[in-house]
C-alpha cells in the first residue's frame, strides 16, 4: 500500500514540476533572435518578434496587465525600455526593441 501511495505522490509532484508556463506575448509573436541585440541575448532570456509597432506592443501589455490583474511596471526611462512583468504564475523582465520600420517589435523575456 505504501508503495502505491509513494508512486501516486511522485506522479503528482512530477506533473506539477513539469507544467509549462505560457509566455505572455501579443498575438502572432514568434520566437526568433533577429530583433534583439546580441549583447542583450548574451545576458540570457528568450527573444520574440511581435507583429506590432513599438507603441502598440507597450499598449498591448498595459491593457493585458489591466485586464488580467498583472503587474507591468517600467524599469528604465530610455530605449530599449525594460519592464517588470508579474503574472499569476511568473515574474520576468521584458526588454522591448524598436525595429527600423516600427512594424514589428523585439521582445526579450528573462524569467526570474
Amino acid at each position: 500500500m505504501s508503495k502505491y501511495l509513494l508512486l501516486i505522490l511522485s506522479l503528482i509532484l512530477l506533473s506539477t514540476a513539469c507544467t509549462n508556463t505560457v509566455e505572455p506575448l501579443p498575438p502572432e509573436a514568434k520566437k526568433t533572435n533577429t530583433p534583439c541585440t546580441e549583447s542583450a541575448l548574451q545576458l540570457g532570456g528568450t527573444c520574440y518578434s511581435a507583429p506590432t509597432s513599438y507603441n502598440e506592443t507597450i499598449t498591448w501589455y498595459e491593457n493585458k496587465a489591466k485586464n488580467e490583474n498583472w503587474t507591468f511596471k517600467s524599469l528604465t526611462d530610455d530605449e530599449p525600455f525594460s519592464f517588470l512583468l508579474a503574472t499569476n504564475d511568473m515574474k520576468a523582465t521584458l526588454i522591448l526593441f524598436r525595429q527600423a520600420d516600427d512594424k514589428t517589435t523585439g521582445i526579450l523575456i528573462r524569467r526570474e
